[in-house]
Formats: C-alpha cells, structure tokens, sequence
C-alpha cells in the first residue's frame, strides 16, 4: 500500500536520512519522535506536498512524483493538526468536501454523496451539528469533523498529524475508537504522527497490528510492536526523559500499558 525506500526528507539540509518503513491494508503505523525531527515533514512528503531529498514514496507501487492531486486523494485522506475555515462553509459543507476527489469536474455531490457523509458524521457523534457554521466549532470538534470528512472521503489509507492535540478526554477515545474501528471494519491502513506514545498501546491493545516508529538522530532509531518498542531505555535515548512503563490486568483484557515520564534526564 504505502512503502517508503531510503527516504531523506527537510528543507535544504534533512531532518531525517535513509527511512524505510510500510503500511499496507489493515495496519496501523504510529509515528513518534521529538519536536523538529521530521514528522510532519515526513507526512507532506507521502501527500506529494513536497519533494524527497533522495529516496521514494511508493502509493500502490507507483511513486508519488507521478501521481496527480486526484490521484493522491482517492487512496489517502489527511487529517491535519490544524484547519482554518477561509469561507463559513457548515460541518456538512466541509464533510462533503472529502468527495471531491469522487466527482467529475462540473459535477456535483449526489444523494449518495451526501448520505456517505452524514453516516461519516454520526459516526463521530457530530451528526446534529451538521449545519452548524463550521467556524463556531471547538477545537475538539473541529478535529472530529476533519476525521469525518477523511472518513467519507472513503480511502484505503488514513494519514493522521498529531489528531488528538485539542481533544479532550471523551472526544480523544472517541476518535482512538472511531480509528480502531476503520481499521478493523474497513480493513484501511493508518499512518498516525503522534506525540503519545500511549497511542500506540491503546491500539495494540485493541488487538491491531501497529508498529511504533521513532525518528531521532537524524534516522530511524526504532521501528516494532509497541509494547517492544517503547521501553525506558529507548524513551530515555529518544526523549531524554526518565520514564516508567506501568503496566495493569483487567480479567479478560489485554495487558495495559502506559507511559509514566518521572524525570528530564
């Protein structure tokens, strides 16, 4: 589905050499790493926003660099850290908008159209907002609707930069659960940036086949399951952090296990 190969990405010089990771249908690919090492950077490089330094973003086999927008869009939906509304489109409005890639060039949404993105709606619980001006949102609920929209913009892949940041503790498990269920009913790969480490327990303890990646020092440190990936060693040498991984029984659960940051090292 989405393979990088040898993947150099930045501005002038890299933030990052040499990175070669994959997602395919059914995954879930959390990105980590600290402020400035290329994340965000890594994702505009998969959407074809900008160029690699060296190395290739493959989507279905074929490189980016010669896919067109249209193209790009029908396989993968972004949701951003951050959207301003330039016009005071309602929630529907922007939710529909994740057609677009669907429609001819003067054609309009359908019936259909409409109906998939209603259900995208309800599915994160914003369906009675849907002609409220998108503009008077929260930031939480700003951040459902552009999953929303990615949801009915119904791609095999889900790109996700850093989601949960304005989320509070409902709307953050809301979205986790919205997530989780894609993957799982829809059977789409996932590429997530994320600052929250027990992001990717979460998922793997939803039973989901997730790889945690962490950029630092200019490259790959560590790629595996979460539960081998993110140990205190590895967070102390990422982060620079002291930090515990607390782990929890739950008769009938999976072993839980979360993040504990006690000191800066």
């Amino acid at each position: 589905m989405l393979r990088l190969e040898g993947l150099s990405c930045g501005y002038g010089a890299p933030l990052f050499r040499d990175l070669s990771l994959a997602v395919d249908r059914g995954e879930i690919l959390c990105l980590m790493g600290p402020n400035g090492c290329g994340k965000s950077t890594l994702l505009n490089t998969v959407l074809g926003l900008q160029r690699p330094l060296a190395g290739r973003v493959l989507l279905e086999g074929r490189d980016v660099k010669v896919c067109s927008r249209r193209e790009i869009a029908r396989v993968l939906a972004l949701v951003p850290q951050r959207h301003q509304p330039m016009f005071p489109y309602t929630v529907r409005q922007v939710v529909l908008m994740g057609r677009t890639a669907h429609l001819s060039l003067f054609s309009g949404p359908t019936e259909a159209d409409e109906a998939m993105c209603d259900a995208a709606l309800e599915q994160v619980g914003l369906l009675h907002l849907a002609e409220t001006p998108y503009h008077q949102l929260s930031g939480g609920e700003l951040q459902l609707v552009l999953l929303a929209r990615a949801v009915g913009q119904q791609t095999p892949l889900l790109l996700l930069d850093e989601p949960t940041a304005h989320l509070d503790l409902r709307n953050e498990l809301l979205f986790l659960e919205t997530v989780s269920r894609l993957v799982r009913e829809r059977h789409i790969g996932v590429l997530m940036a994320t600052h929250d480490p027990d992001h990717a327990f979460y998922l793997e303890e939803e039973g989901l086949p997730v790889t945690a990646a962490l950029i630092a020092n200019g490259g790959l440190f560590a790629a595996g399951p979460p539960a081998e990936t993110l140990t205190p060693p590895t967070l102390a040498q990422v982060y620079g952090v002291e930090a515990a991984v607390l782990e929890g029984r739950v008769p009938g659960q999976p072993t839980l296990r979360r993040i504990a940051p006690r000191h800066i090292l």
